[in-house]
């Protein structure tokens, strides 16, 4: 029996979701849209919040 969150949605594990996305992308192409990626802006600003306190 799979497991819900706590919003009663299954989520894979880890390991399963990057499989997964790894055979969805292999052989495929990547577009650059030439548009800020949000995702990253703020992945690299929690990193450098984290950077700074310690």
């Amino acid at each position: 029996m799979p497991q819900l969150d706590a919003d009663g949605y299954f989520w894979p594990g880890q390991r399963l979701c990057a499989a997964i996305v790894d055979r969805l992308t292999f052989g495929g192409n990547l577009i650059q849209t030439g548009t800020d990626s949000y995702r990253l802006a703020l992945t690299q600003a929690r990193a450098a919040a984290q950077d700074a306190v310690g």
